[in-house]
């Protein structure tokens, strides 16, 4: 009998209608880019990284994720040094010409002048990162650069212009976007993480001063009073609130409450805190910010409340590991469990076979999971060579229950030792943890009131100002409702809102062997780009190095867990696939970013006609290469699809 759930026991993703288009394949004449005058930097050329092609764009190696996708309208963003490239994808491949619609010079603050870059001196106003996101009714661009410069604009602006020029450069010249930024401000050191939560109408940005900078947009005011002029950072439009060091940790503003005006809170991180590659905002009861939840490249998971000078910290999950071994932190979202699909078994949550059901001992005590042997499986199976023979049948050899184990789960020190024996024995599938982890739980196994055994994470460790515990953090400052998603240079981290629930970790995530040659590509090895889908119930994972992960998320209420659901989840699959590797058209070069968008076709549709909508990811390498794919879920309950 077929399993019908799938190769691995749930329903798995379906692809077709992936794309590629090679870099040397989109610039094959050279084109004048500008019809302004060239930037001084221009002729300063950056170290080679990329295509060596006239009119190819020069990139700048070593930042964050420097593309995005509108949600709104057909707009596909790059970033190229200090401009933005504005394409509009064409037909159902989602292809990209090599020639952009139109570009932005970005304007450059008196302010980021002076401060001096952490990159690139010759290039100090490249950008390191931009992200799309609604602020209030509109939908921004928001974009980070080396000299401290943070910049936002409306993209309604910016399509009126696309349209009136309708992509008319038949003459060879790319227009400019005449479109001015409705924010301009510096942060005064170089510009990295960056979020916008659209209720409360905010802005962070995380930057090499080891401090989070929160722009407030006054509610009282329409957002467009904000100043239109290039130079707008040289306007006080946002000055400094900041409560006095000794002050309580009672909030004196909120969300909704004392937002008249415009201003900006500077939040610090502790002295033990480093720069701030990621940043991303927690909410309340209410879904208005409460906090900004940011990672520092230490790994360490900061709290840092907005209106008071409340903070604390989770340390990085390696705290215990020499240092020059330590794997930094490198990207955080906050995952509503709304956007969590539901499972019916372990097995299906975790991304396992069925041997799990019969270890079901390790889901009643707390602590931390590894689901990393599960990667291979992910790395191997690839929905665009299936053949009759890799069907497996119910039955057959991988499928089997190793019934010998029963085990009485009401025995926590017996269960957790034969589980620690076992993780060298047990087959790929296995969702494990390490041997100093078993011990770790033994040593702090409590009994809570129902008789069941708990085990505190090794990793919940919450640091304060002045103090190291291992307490829960406040539960005021971590995300109502939500887990959170930490990534490192291959690991991945999801951490529950409660220590007696399961974190799960996962390793080398994208496993990536390069070749001797590409020791570049060792260098930018970094999960430092992530996105995620919630309607999906997906999260998208970049390494920088090439390889990009989709990861589901699932919870899993029944009879194996004794308390509350769990949320974890699994890795359905890497990109790109194992057959595109094979046929040598993924170029050895790092990722410049990710993008994510719902089809053009199904904009606007959530909730109406079609629910959940079909997506698109694009992957851009340095070289230009452009890599596609059509995300979508066939129904509810139905495993992620790939169209």
């Amino acid at each position: 009998m077929v399993n019908t759930k799938g190769r691995r026991g749930f329903d798995e993703i379906i692809v077709s209608n992936c794309a590629c288009q090679p870099g040397i394949e989109r610039y094959r004449e050279p084109w004048e880019e500008l019809t302004a005058p060239p930037l001084a930097e221009d002729n300063l050329q950056p170290p080679h990284f990329g295509l060596n092609t006239p009119g190819a764009p020069f990139i700048s190696p070593w930042r964050s994720n420097l593309t995005a996708l509108s949600q709104q309208c057909n707009l596909y963003f790059a970033a190229y040094q200090s401009r933005i490239h504005i394409t509009a994808p064409r037909n159902i491949k989602q292809a990209l010409p090599g020639k952009s619609d139109m570009v932005i010079v970005l304007p450059r603050s008196p302010e980021g002048c002076e401060i001096l870059p952490a990159i690139d001196s010759d290039h100090p106003h490249a950008v390191n990162h931009i992200v799309i996101g609604k602020l209030g009714d509109h939908e921004v661009l928001l974009m980070g650069c080396d000299d401290g410069d943070v910049i936002a604009f409306y993209t309604h602006l910016i399509m009126e212009q696309f349209e009136q020029v309708a992509r008319g450069h038949a003459d060879g010249v790319t227009p400019l976007c005449s479109v001015t930024p409705f924010f301009h401000e510096n942060v005064k050191s170089s510009a990295w993480g960056l979020a916008i939560h659209p209720k409360s109408r905010l802005i962070a940005v995380g930057s090499n001063r080891r401090e989070v900078t929160v722009f407030v947009f006054g509610l009282t005011d329409p957002l467009i009073r904000v100043n239109k002029s290039p130079s707008a950072a040289n306007s006080i439009l946002f000055p400094d609130w900041n409560l006095p060091a000794d002050s309580d940790e009672t909030p004196t503003r909120s969300a909704t409450e004392g937002r008249e005006e415009n201003f900006r809170r500077t939040l610090s991180l502790c002295p033990n805190g480093h720069n701030i590659p990621s940043l991303t905002f927690g909410n309340d009861e209410n879904g208005q910010a409460r906090s900004v939840i940011a990672v520092d490249i230490h790994g360490n998971l900061w709290y840092l409340d907005i209106w008071s000078n409340n903070k604390q910290c989770r340390t990085s999950m390696y705290i215990d590991v020499p240092e020059n071994q330590r794997s930094w932190g490198w990207g955080i979202q906050v995952l509503n469990f709304d956007s969590f699909k539901a499972t019916a078994s372990p097995e299906e949550a975790f991304g396992t076979t069925s041997r799990v059901s019969k270890k079901l001992g390790l889901y009643e005590y707390g602590g931390t999971f590894d689901i990393s042997r599960t990667v291979r499986k992910a790395q191997t199976a690839d929905p665009m060579v299936y053949s009759a023979a890799d069907l497996r049948f119910e039955g057959e050899e991988g499928d089997d229950v190793n019934d010998s184990y029963d085990e009485d789960p009401n025995e926590p020190i017996a269960v957790l030792e034969t589980l620690a024996d076992a993780s060298d024995s047990d087959d790929d599938d296995a969702v494990t943890g390490t041997k100093a982890q078993e011990k770790m739980r033994i040593e702090r196994a409590v009994l809570h009131q129902n008789g069941h055994a708990r085990v505190r994470p090794a990793q919940a460790q919450v640091q304060t100002p002045n103090v190291l515990s291992e307490a829960k953090p406040n539960h005021s400052l971590f995300p109502h409702n939500s887990a959170i998603l930490r990534t490192y240079k291959n690991d991945i981290e999801l951490i529950p809102a409660s220590d007696s629930l399961i974190t799960t970790t996962c390793k080398n995530i994208v496993r990536q062997i390069h070749p001797f040659q590409d020791h570049f590509l060792q260098h930018n090895e970094r999960l430092n780009m992530t996105l995620q889908i919630p309607e999906l119930s997906l999260v998208i994972i970049g390494s920088q190095a090439g390889k990009v992960a989709l990861v589901t998320l699932t919870a899993c209420d029944s009879e194996f867990f004794v308390t509350k659901p769990v949320a974890t989840f699994r890795v359905d699959y890497t990109v790109p696939f194992r057959s595109q590797f094979q046929n040598n058209i993924v170029p050895p070069f790092p990722l410049l970013g990710i993008a994510a968008s719902p089809l053009p076709v199904d904009m606007g549709e959530a909730g109406k006609k079609r629910y959940p909508r079909r997506w698109r990811l694009i992957l851009h390498y340095y070289d230009h290469s452009i890599f596609s794919y059509e995300l979508s879920r066939g129904s509810a309950g139905v495993g992620l699809e790939i169209a």
